[in-house]
């Protein structure tokens, strides 16, 4: 089905650039000093607050974590729940000790990991958030032959310069571990240890992270209360979705990105699925939303072909400055919709906008 390409779409309101007021006078700390780790009040931009704001992390970034307060949504999962497994988010942490040893050699495992946050298509970059024995964890590492170092007065462990790639077993890469931050209430890891500094950057201030970038600012503040969320850029899930696309045209920034949100129809409401085209400007996203609107009421998942009843109900079809939202109800997972839900032809046909490609080579 050949889609009209329409265009553009409005950069996100200066309010919703800035989640974290004391981010701001984090940066103005002077390099000598060491400044103060920050923390946002939502779980959820406080795990983006510790991934830097890089081409890397912007392509492809996911995270899950129950709300500041889940006592007021009592169904609010925490990050280990293995029920997310179902819902095949990527990128996932490579750290998050399901298998077998990875407590004994590294000091924590799955069941103390609260929430999490993972950046990069490979889940280049992770933060976890949790209850960690911090003691046991150092010692675990100086036993395992890691180095301790320091990084604006954040402690980081690294056992390689240089990590060599490793099997991934039950979800968890002894690669993915080589380099450690361990923070009084969270761990970096990555296997590159500049990574790990990167973020630890962010995470005091000296440099933009993803919470206080346009795209996860606004999907924080358009769509809360959430769970969960997944983000990739618009060319990549073209591809995915049989597209040959080349790149985007006229958006610098890489702005234009498909986001999946797990999350809820207000506090203590039923659970929601949301499907999210971000454009590059305002006029892109209003010549679109009419089309892409009309596409939602005929449209079949093309995973399969099958019709969007097989995995829940169009419930809404919205516009939010840059952003086209379709929010699913009564999803056939427990009320929520697996992340493959984003290859339905309205989402497939929106991440071509503003990209120079071709018409599908593939029906998915």
């Amino acid at each position: 089905m050949r889609w009209v390409i329409l265009a553009a779409l409005l950069v996100c309101a200066p309010g919703l650039r800035v989640l974290l007021d004391s981010r701001s006078e984090a940066r103005t700390t002077s390099d000598a000093a060491t400044p103060t780790p920050s923390a946002a009040k939502d779980s959820l931009a406080d795990l983006l607050a510790w991934i830097p704001a890089t081409p890397l992390t912007r392509s492809a970034f996911a995270a899950w974590s129950p709300p500041a307060d889940p006592s007021r949504i009592p169904d609010a999962l925490p990050g280990n729940d293995r029920f997310i497994e179902r819902l095949a988010l990527s990128p996932v942490p490579r750290t998050l000790g399901r298998s077998p040893g990875w407590r004994e050699r590294f000091g924590y495992g799955a069941r103390d990991v609260l929430g999490w946050a993972a950046a990069g298509p490979s889940a280049e970059l992770t933060v976890l958030v949790g209850q960690f024995d911090r003691e046991a964890i150092e010692r675990a590492l100086r036993e395992g032959g890691y180095r301790q170092t320091s990084h604006q007065g954040q402690t980081v462990f690294v056992l390689h310069d240089f990590a060599t790639p490793t099997p991934i077993i039950e979800g968890d890469s002894l690669a993915a571990a080589n380099a450690i931050a361990v923070l009084p209430d969270r761990l970096i890891t990555s296997a590159v240890p500049a990574l790990v500094e990167q973020a630890i950057d962010a995470g005091i201030g000296r440099i933009p992270s993803l919470a206080e970038d346009p795209i996860g600012a606004s999907l924080l503040a358009t769509l809360a209360p959430i769970n969960g969320l997944m983000v990739l850029d618009a060319a990549t899930h073209a591809a995915a979705c049989g597209f040959e696309t080349l790149e985007s045209e006229g958006d610098e920034e890489n702005n234009r990105y498909v986001a999946v949100a797990y999350g809820w129809l207000g506090e203590g409401g039923p659970r929601r699925t949301l499907l999210v085209n971000a454009l590059a400007s305002d006029p892109e996203t209003s010549a679109a939303m009419a089309a892409y609107e009309a596409a939602w009421l005929t449209s079949v998942v093309s995973v399969g072909g099958s019709p969007l009843d097989a995995f829940g109900r169009l419930d809404a079809v919205s516009r939010s400055g840059r952003l086209l939202i379709a929010e699913i109800g009564a999803g056939r997972d427990d009320g929520w919709v697996r992340s493959g839900i984003r290859f339905a032809a309205p989402v497939c046909a929106a991440a071509t906008i503003g990209l120079s490609g071709a018409p599908p080579t593939a029906s998915r």
